[in-house]
């Protein structure tokens, strides 16, 4: 629908090293590119700490480019779970999956959240490994123009490709 964007957002984690890293990317109704955001993270608890991460900064960046109705896709089914549930969390990392939640109460008119599938997910895999890998804490982020790693993976995530 137009004037709707979509984030797709993943997260990565290394158990031996607890470094995380995650990436998000944003696309118009068209599948178009318009941004993306990449970076890596020290002390990650787990893999649902990257996640999440991913999650809500890929909110951030939409709430930044003054997009009001959006899409989130994520992969981790418990991630997707914990955010649209109503359950009670006290783990851990409440207060982040808190912070998605008032993100998307306060930022957005319209915003949904639903899983997809790993291989619908490629660009923003790439840009969580990226994340991992750069050794870097502070993000990346592109807008306009995908960077070049990640150029494959885009047209490959659009609904119907490749399944």
């Amino acid at each position: 629908m137009e004037g709707t964007y979509k984030i797709n957002c993943d997260g990565a984690f290394l158990q031996s090293t607890r470094r995380g890293g995650w990436g998000c990317i944003i696309r118009n109704h068209h599948g178009d590119f318009l941004a993306a955001s990449a970076g890596g993270m020290e002390h990650t608890l787990n893999a649902l700490h990257a996640e999440a991460t991913a999650c809500l900064e890929g909110l951030e960046l939409a709430a930044k480019l003054g997009m009001h109705r959006v899409v989130v896709e994520s992969d981790a089914v418990n991630l997707v779970k914990v955010i649209t549930g109503s359950a009670t969390d006290q783990s851990e990392l409440a207060v982040l999956f808190s912070d998605i939640r008032e993100k998307i109460l306060y930022e957005f008119n319209c915003c949904t959240m639903s899983n997809c599938s790993r291989s619908c997910n490629l660009a923003a895999d790439c840009l969580a490994a990226c994340g991992l890998n750069s050794g870097v804490v502070d993000p990346s982020e592109w807008l306009g123009q995908a960077p070049e790693f990640v150029i494959p993976f885009v047209s490959g995530d659009l609904p119907g490709v490749g399944q």
